[in-house]
């Protein structure tokens, strides 16, 4: 997950030791100013992309070694621009996580499943949920068809 969070693990763990209506307070307090705080808040991210990359070279020498044939890696949908003001830098986030994903590939010969790409050029199609970032019916199959097709 490489969306920026105002609350990391540790800190979720420690609202849930406040009293229930002190964690409420805290809670509404967080998804009422979350723009202003994730836009002075340094980036956090439960997986750092420093991590991510790490994960994603560990991910293909396991896999290799096992003798995996076809590893495919897949792009992260960036959301629609009306996402945005609720999570400021969330497109140049994932953008950078979308690199490590692309140079992991790369580095390993892996295939590259842009659905990202895949996903906006289909766009008028209805392929995301109207959350912006999960796949409808419609985007699970879009998926699913260029899977098969590798």
């Amino acid at each position: 997950d490489c969306a920026n969070r105002m609350f990391l693990t540790e800190e979720r763990l420690a609202l849930g030791l406040l009293s229930p209506e002190t964690n409420k307070r805290m809670v509404d307090f967080a998804r009422r100013y979350r723009r202003e705080i994730l836009r002075y808040l340094p980036p956090r991210n439960y997986v750092t992309p420093e991590r991510c990359r790490a994960n994603l070279d560990a991910i293909a020498a396991i896999l290799r070694a096992r003798g995996a044939g076809n590893v495919i890696l897949s792009t992260i949908i960036l959301p629609p621009v009306k996402f945005w003001a609720e999570t400021p830098g969330i497109n140049r986030n994932f953008q950078r996580y979308n690199l490590e994903v692309m140079d992991a590939a790369e580095r390993h010969d892996l295939t590259l499943l842009d659905i990202d790409r895949i996903v906006w050029e289909n766009h008028d199609r209805g392929p995301l949920l109207p959350d912006g970032m999960h796949l409808s019916e419609f985007g699970h199959r879009l998926m699913f068809d260029q899977v098969a097709s590798v």
